[in-house]
């Protein structure tokens, strides 16, 4: 992953993502890319997924992609994208 003044650009195999500590319940997460790749919540003690969705924006365009999901209990949670070949340019957690 190359991190720059313009995002957070990944390739095939490699991930972008933040580490947070949430509560139970539901959340949202807003994500500003472009590009190919999958955005996800998954678990940080054991990597499981709590939702993920792909996403296939064209022709250098961004794209706001908004995921609600419902975390089971209050743990350490990755926030963020993985690629095929996409930019993350902002990121916010609700």
């Amino acid at each position: 992953a190359a991190i720059t003044r313009r995002g957070a650009h990944v390739r095939e195999g490699e991930s972008v993502f933040q580490g947070l500590w949430l509560k139970a319940g539901a959340h949202s997460l807003t994500l500003t890319v472009r590009g190919r790749g999958t955005a996800f919540v998954r678990s940080a003690t054991d990597g499981r997924a709590i939702v993920e969705k792909s996403f296939d924006i064209a022709d250098g365009k961004e794209e706001t992609l908004g995921i609600s999901f419902t975390l089971p209990a209050e743990s350490d949670y990755e926030l963020g994208i993985s690629g095929g070949d996409a930019t993350l340019l902002k990121a916010e957690n609700r």
